[in-house]
């Protein structure tokens, strides 16, 4: 067979075989994260950010956000520039007796131009590729979110309903829906952060629509054709706390971990079972007058088969690196996180941006 077309053909058959095979990792786009600022600390943001970002790392941060209104927006290319990720968020004060603050979040995950081979052979037995399209793999969510003070100095809350859409081409499609809840404590220096994702178990129904043809196709290569299917994602939380300190609004540092724990079965993280698995990571953050900001970070710890002997396993850690300037309203954001192990596919360039709208005087 041509090695061209069995490439085209197994592309696309391990894409429609993902299709609501498994329960472990649903949703899995909605853990690539928001803001290159988050990059930068490796994801170690739940207990610190105080960006409209918020909504999604810890929706109770929203009440630390100081300008009335504030609109961040992200692209990344990932992965070898495969997969596309984008978000845009809108924020604004709603309760300013609590600092309560709304934020409506936007987000979409694709890969793109995945070749549909379905069609390839002719109904004479013939090859033509001509016949192959090209379609895309796209998800996407919608947060609504709020977080405000609490009566006990130092605590905020927060909420965000989600509402996620996936589609697969013409193929596939699926809604689903979901709640995360965040809480956090801070005082001068310490900061405390706990958000619990998915509290109301978020399931994505999905729907598909092959023709005759195409299923006559999907069955005699061994796939299972359905007309539709359910996944849960089950809850899990995220755990922060961090220390910072500012010297006279010239230095300041901030050093935060994050504790993410799943209960959907054992993953591969540094702490693992059948109960609950455990996935740290740290992040560093140096400002300079609240104007130039170098961080730094470390997470996904995981063991790997040795390159030079297959027979045994080694700790591999993903670092990143990132810089953040903020020129009066403007806040703009880079990082240089990893996302795998291979250098060349897996280490991403972000770039974030945040405007504010607020008085000068009220400026950070």
């Amino acid at each position: 067979m041509n090695k061209r077309f069995k490439f085209l053909v197994y592309a696309t058959l391990i894409a429609f075989a993902q299709i609501g095979s498994a329960q472990k990792y649903i949703n899995e786009f909605l853990s690539t994260g928001l803001g290159a600022r988050s990059f930068g600390m490796s994801k170690s943001v739940v207990a610190s950010d105080d960006y409209v970002t918020a909504a999604y790392w810890n929706p109770a941060g929203l009440a630390n956000v100081e300008a009335p209104f504030q609109v961040s927006a992200m692209h990344a290319s990932l992965f070898g520039n495969i997969y596309k990720f984008d978000f845009i968020a809108l924020g604004k004060t709603i309760n300013p007796s609590k600092n309560g603050f709304g934020a409506l979040t936007i987000m979409r995950g694709a890969i793109d131009d995945i070749p549909n081979t379905l069609e390839l052979i002719g109904p004479d037995g013939s090859i033509d590729y001509n016949r192959i399209t090209y379609f895309s793999n796209a998800d996407y969510c919608g947060m609504i979110s709020y977080g405000q003070n609490l009566k006990k100095v130092g605590w905020t809350a927060g909420g965000s309903l989600k509402i996620i859409r996936r589609t697969f081409g013409k193929f596939a499609s699926s809604w689903g829906f979901g709640a995360d809840l965040g809480i956090r404590y801070r005082n001068e220096n310490w900061l405390l952060g706990a958000t619990f994702r998915d509290i109301t178990t978020t399931y994505n129904t999905w729907k598909y629509t092959f023709t005759e043809e195409e299923k006559n196709v999907l069955i005699s290569t061994g796939n299972t054709v359905s007309s539709g299917t359910t996944e849960l994602a089950r809850p899990s939380v995220l755990l922060g706390g961090g220390y910072r300190k500012q010297f006279k609004r010239k230095f300041g540092i901030l050093i935060e971990t994050n504790l993410e724990c799943t209960f959907d079965g054992q993953r591969n993280t540094l702490i693992a079972s059948d109960v609950v698995s455990i996935d740290p990571s740290i992040g560093f953050e140096v400002d300079f007058s609240k104007k130039l900001f170098i961080r730094a970070g470390a997470h996904n710890f995981q063991q790997v088969l040795s390159p030079t002997d297959n027979t045994k396993k080694t700790w591999t850690v993903q670092p990143s690196v990132g810089i953040g300037l903020q020129f009066g309203k403007v806040h703009i954001d880079y990082a240089f996180a990893n996302f795998g192990s291979d250098f060349e596919t897996n280490y991403s360039h972000i770039v974030s941006a945040s405007l504010d709208f607020k008085n000068d005087e009220k400026n950070k």
